[in-house]
């Protein structure tokens, strides 16, 4: 699938060999759905993965394989902003679900 040019979400989601591969989420599912926003990444559809420079990213976005917001003009990566807020939250809403997982379920004795 080739995108149209836009502006779309993505994470960061591994470097090899100095190329970074980025994996571009399915944004109309957050506008279908008002509580999007608060689902989580892994709830998130990925519709593309692109290939770019790593040298074309921040130091931090490099550091933290985080959120960044890319921008593609005539089929090709014009811009890739690190989002370090939503990096941040997705984070925080990943160690929440990690943890939940985690709770053992009650004993029947303590039922």
């Amino acid at each position: 699938m080739t995108l149209p040019d836009g502006t779309y979400t993505g994470t960061i989601d591994r470097i090899e060999e100095r190329i970074a591969v980025i994996l571009i989420e399915d944004e109309q599912d957050d506008a279908a759905d008002p509580d999007a926003k608060d689902a989580s990444a892994s709830d998130r559809e990925v519709i593309e993965e692109l290939h770019c420079s790593a040298e074309n990213l921040s130091q931090r976005a490099r550091d933290d394989l985080g959120v960044v917001r890319v921008t593609l003009v005539d089929g090709e990566i014009d811009g890739v902003e690190y989002q370090p807020q939503v990096t941040k939250q997705r984070r925080s809403d990943f160690q929440d679900r990690f943890d939940a997982l985690a709770e053992r379920p009650p004993r029947r004795d303590e039922e």
